[in-house]
């Protein structure tokens, strides 16, 4: 395990994601990230590991919910539909069964409309599918789902099936609540993607092609100056005696603003 978070304890939503080492040894390295009251992107825990597959997606989901976001908690966890993470909230041993409410597991809409575009090659539908998806409002989400189905059926087929566990299971429940943030419930605090992993992965891009123990200093210290860095920014405001964040300060105003 390469990293994680002193303090997790105001996270509600995480994403998880795995990205590959640049090496000839084919590993891979797992990260879970989530966002602080900023919205900036807030590390949580890495891992090191030979493949993608439900063994390893299995301990650290699991060192993930025992040493970092603490058992018991209940977490929005926002990932890509990858097999073995799918897998991960199907087991009541892992703590993060789904079906027992410890925790929602919902999909990446940029994953989504990847293999949206992948399925029907239509730049039109792809474009609609990423203005509905964010939707809250059910007026809206419906007119960007009829605009798909009068353009393409077949990619409404798709969406409806999109949210299964197992997408060719005809018995199985259609489940929208996994991709639509219309029908999310609000679990996801209007986070839509996993790309706060995704962008870590970019941020050590470089690190990546490090031998292993490398990567493990590089992505310490990386951590621990960001640590640093916000720990004085919000104790900068604190002393200033804001009760809010800058983000959340600038979208009151604009609210306000509005409903003058």
């Amino acid at each position: 395990m390469l990293c994680r978070s002193l303090n997790c304890s105001l996270v509600a939503t995480t994403g998880v994601d795995g990205c590959f080492i640049k090496l000839t040894t084919g590993a891979q390295i797992l990260a879970a990230t989530g966002r602080d009251g900023n919205n900036n992107i807030f590390p949580l825990a890495f891992a090191i590991v030979g493949k993608e597959d439900t063994t390893n997606w299995g301990w650290f989901m699991r060192w993930l919910r025992r040493e970092v976001i603490g058992v018991g908690k209940f977490m929005c966890v926002i990932s890509d539909r990858h097999k073995a993470i799918k897998w991960v909230f199907k087991q009541p041993h892992l703590e993060w069964n789904e079906s027992a409410g410890e925790c929602v597991h919902r999909f990446c809409s940029q994953h989504v409309a990847e293999n949206l575009y992948k399925a029907f090659r239509d730049d039109n539908i792809l474009k609609i599918f990423k203005w509905a998806v964010k939707k809250k409002k059910p007026r809206r989400f419906e007119e960007g789902m009829s605009s798909i189905e009068h353009t393409c059926p077949d990619a409404i087929t798709y969406l409806r099936k999109v949210g299964k566990y197992l997408q060719e299971d005809k018995n199985e429940q259609e489940k929208p609540e996994k991709v639509f943030q219309c029908k999310d419930g609000g679990y996801r605090w209007g986070i839509m993607t996993s790309n706060g992993s995704e962008s870590l992965n970019n941020v050590f891009r470089l690190s990546r092609r490090l031998p292993v123990a490398a990567i493990v200093e590089e992505t310490f210290s990386k951590c621990l100056e960001w640590f640093v860095e916000r720990r004085r920014s919000a104790l900068n405001l604190v002393d200033g005696g804001n009760q809010w964040s800058e983000r959340v300060d600038k979208l009151l105003v604009k609210r306000g603003d509005k409903a003058g």
